[in-house]
């Protein structure tokens, strides 16, 4: 599986901890370069944060939105493990970076 993102166009946001893009996606997917997965998941996580500002942990029905797939699969998932979660106030929610992960790597 090739990656066609050149990260060169990216620079670390320090207060924020995510990506900031000089490039328009019309620029990313010109690009034919490949980098390694770990670069992917960066990305993925810049394009989730973007989508979704200020918003670091979704509960099950968010990720599920996001992912394209069902709440129940979602939720079977966390509960037998397959899916990281993280307890905060009483509901299980999960990570922009776990969230990054699934989409690169699957369940």
């Amino acid at each position: 599986m090739s990656q066609l993102i050149n990260f060169e166009k990216y620079k670390p946001n320090s207060d924020k901890g995510i990506f900031n893009s000089t490039a328009d996606s019309s620029e990313l997917l010109a690009d034919s370069t490949v980098y390694p997965v770990e670069d992917m998941t960066k990305a993925t996580i810049d394009l989730l944060s973007s989508k979704h500002p200020e918003k670091m942990l979704f509960n099950q029905e968010e990720a599920s939105k996001i992912l394209g797939m069902s709440y129940e699969f979602v939720n079977r998932k966390c509960r037998t493990g397959l899916i990281r979660t993280t307890k905060l106030g009483g509901k299980q929610l999960i990570t922009i970076y776990e969230l990054a992960k699934i989409i690169n790597y699957g369940v």
